[in-house]
């Protein structure tokens, strides 16, 4: 019963967490502005480092290098329910394993998910009420 009670916390503390992070901290004139900032240069060096082969269209090399760059860009920066569940999945594992003396990989995997829900849930309440 404990186990269920700490993830269930945890998961509350990630979507708010990761909520707070995506839609305030990491936006202009903010605190962690710096970290966005630096993630879109790598993204905007990652597009335009290489050149496309002759047999590649320059079109089809861009495209491809953009879908997985914002692949790669959601669970870090732009994504509320991706970076909760980050959040929520690498918690658990911490604290059930430097805390108590069983790991638990499916209470890590469902802290997770409802911390996914409840990235979702924080985000639409702040959307609804507090609009930036």
């Amino acid at each position: 019963m404990t186990l269920l009670l700490a993830s269930l916390l945890m998961s509350v503390l990630s979507g708010l967490a990761a909520t707070t992070y995506v839609n305030i901290l990491t936006q202009p004139d903010q605190v962690l502005a710096f970290w966005a900032r630096f993630l879109y240069r790598l993204q905007t060096l990652y597009m335009t480092h290489g050149d496309p082969s002759e047999e590649r269209p320059v079109m089809a090399f861009k495209e491809k290098r953009y879908k997985i760059s914002e692949w790669l860009l959601k669970p870090l920066l732009t994504c509320v329910y991706c970076v909760a569940g980050q959040m929520g999945l690498w918690l658990s594992i911490y604290v059930f394993y430097a805390y108590f003396t069983t790991f638990n990989p499916i209470l890590s995997i469902l802290t997770a998910v409802v911390s996914v829900w409840m990235g979702g849930f924080f985000q639409s309440i702040q959307q609804r009420y507090f609009p930036l």
